[in-house]
């Protein structure tokens, strides 16, 4: 399940959406999450209606997300109310993770929660700290992100970390070096699973 960042929509995932089905790692399931400048919480209950619904009909049990941006805040506020129990794994790409500077120009009530040490990110961490996820996360960032400020926000301490280079925060979705990392990744948690 491919999962969108802020003031956006199911459009910009086409190309990292193509590139996974053109590597054979579908079904990719690509919805847009009916809210703009709700809290995150609100896009974590959408998402959980997509979680549910896919691995019902899957029969699978279990889905990785792909989240961009905001998405990658989405999938842990997630993870918080409902649990591991339907999710095999995530990868994040240029998520904000502890917030972004740029975040004070942002609308809504999800912008003010992405910037540098907001309620809800604060909430967010000590959460985690006193009940660890149990799902391996994956945080693909760029060196370049000219909308994650600082960059090394995107650096979760308890994720594996890749940083890539030369290319910007919405560039990375048709970035080759970021469908291969993704693609990797989904092929190294479906074989753990199979296991």
């Amino acid at each position: 399940i491919l999962v969108h960042g802020y003031f956006s929509n199911r459009g910009t995932l086409c190309r990292l959406a193509e590139a996974l089905d053109r590597a054979g790692t579908g079904p990719v399931i690509v919805p847009s999450l009916p809210a703009v400048v709700a809290p995150i919480e609100t896009f974590a209950a959408h998402l959980d209606n997509v979680v549910r619904e896919v691995t019902d009909a899957s029969g699978q049990g279990r889905a990785i997300l792909v989240c961009h941006s905001m998405g990658g805040l989405i999938a842990r506020t997630y993870l918080q109310a409902h649990g591991g129990g339907r999710i095999a794994g995530i990868v994040t790409l240029g998520s904000p993770h502890h917030g972004s500077a740029l975040a004070v120009l942002g609308s809504g009530e999800n912008g003010r929660q992405m910037r540098p040490g907001s309620d809800f990110l604060r909430r967010l961490g000590e959460g985690e700290a006193v009940r660890p996820p149990g799902v391996l996360l994956l945080s693909v960032f760029t060196a370049h992100d000219n909308l994650v400020a600082p960059q090394e926000s995107s650096r979760l301490g308890w994720a594996r970390n890749v940083r890539i280079a030369g290319v910007g925060h919405l560039a990375m979705l048709a970035d080759p070096r970021v469908h291969l990392a993704v693609g990797e990744e989904i092929a190294r948690l479906r074989a753990q699973a199979a296991a």
